[in-house]
């Protein structure tokens, strides 16, 4: 049996839902007691009579666990029953043909119920003594079913297109929040952040600058420092609820950045690149090429080219961009170079390095992070 086959036959052979499994254990026992209680009220019933109907209601409690196989057997062994001397005897099985019918309706098979409920009534019609009644009682009794049947199936198909608006609800309340997690990160990052890093640099520099005041400077210093180190936590913390980090992802958003001052980004990069760097290394990593590529888009010269190089060597990622530098004046008091300073900061801690020169018309940033395993990244942050 080849696999399209082994597939139809799970689906027709498919368990329904406990819902229905009820019904059609209902619907057998009820047929059940009506049935004995009409042939009681006439006449005492024999003991093939009472087999007979007990082992055709077990076959209708029992179809839903084997699905429509299982509908197709009740049908089958309906008409045999209603073909054999027995036809004129039992009344209350059809209420299994009309659920069946009901059941189907409700899975959208309109035509298959139409061929079911005209089966059944030219089956009593033609073995009716009065076929001009039992034709309108069949024709009554067929609308009836197709009402409910459509009426069912409105219902479950209204809780069906709630239960899917909810379902998809829920999904973009969960994307939202990972967004809103993601965003308030790369918001804390590029500015609290940054800020007490301009202010452990500003702290420095001006210990450096006036060393008769160092040891008043280098308690500001350390406290930045100290600040820094607890925000971390916090920031890697809503990066891991964030959506997994791929550094190709922020490849494409670089490009598309940088196509805002007509800048092409040629990128040569390993293939699956996502795949063989661990999680810590790809967030990494992945603020590498924004960051410099946001350099790029400051300082790099409209309508010029950018070259990013990823390369894996052994357990550690190397990286290198560079751009034209723009000959039009830039205001710096807009565009300092502290998210780069950042940044190497963050690498340095991770055993990594980070290098910026100009050439006089070219901008390199160059940088090598260790490909981390989980174990090894505890209390780095983004």
């Amino acid at each position: 049996m080849c696999a399209g086959d082994f597939e139809g036959f799970r689906g027709t052979t498919r368990p329904r839902t406990r819902g229905y499994k009820l019904a059609y254990f209902n619907t057998a026992a009820v047929t059940v007691v009506l049935e004995l209680m009409l042939t009681l009220r006439l006449d005492s019933p024999s003991n093939y009579t009472t087999v007979v109907l007990v082992g055709l209601s077990f076959v209708l409690a029992v179809a839903p666990w084997i699905g429509l196989l299982g509908d197709l057997f009740y049908i089958a062994l309906f008409v045999a029953v209603g073909l054999s001397d027995y036809g004129s005897i039992f009344t209350f099985p059809v209420f299994g043909i009309f659920l069946i019918a009901v059941v189907w309706m409700i899975e959208h098979h309109a035509i298959r119920v139409c061929l079911l409920l005209v089966g059944v009534a030219l089956l009593g019609i033609v073995l009716s003594d009065n076929p001009l009644p039992r034709t309108a009682s069949e024709v009554v009794l067929g609308a009836i079913v197709l009402a409910i049947g459509i009426t069912l199936r409105a219902f479950v198909d209204k809780e069906s297109k709630t239960a899917h608006e909810l379902a998809t609800a829920r999904e973009e309340s969960r994307r939202a929040l990972y967004s809103i997690r993601g965003e308030l990160a790369a918001q804390l990052h590029d500015t609290i952040a940054k800020d007490l890093a301009q202010i452990a640099i500003l702290a420095q520099n001006l210990a450096a600058a006036h060393p008769d005041i160092a040891g008043k400077i280098n308690p500001l210093t350390n406290i930045a420092q100290d600040a820094s180190r607890r925000l971390r936590p916090m920031i890697m913390d809503l990066n891991l609820c964030a959506d997994t980090p791929s550094l190709s992802a922020a490849v494409k958003e670089s490009a598309a950045m940088l196509r805002l001052r007509s800048i092409t980004l040629n990128t040569k990069m390993v293939v699956d690149i996502d795949q063989l760097l661990s999680r810590h290394t790809l967030l990494t990593a992945a603020l590498f090429v924004r960051e410099a590529a946001s350099n790029a888009l400051k300082y790099g010269q409209a309508e010029s080219t950018v070259e990013l190089y990823v390369d894996l060597d052994g357990n550690e990622v190397a990286l290198m961009m560079s751009n034209q530098i723009s000959t039009e004046p830039i205001d710096h008091a807009l565009t300092g170079v502290f998210g780069l300073a950042n940044l190497q900061s963050r690498i340095e801690s991770e055993g990594g390095n980070l290098s910026f020169a100009s050439t006089g018309s070219q901008w390199i940033i160059n940088a090598t992070i260790p490909n981390l395993s989980p174990s090894n990244v505890g209390g780095a942050d983004e």
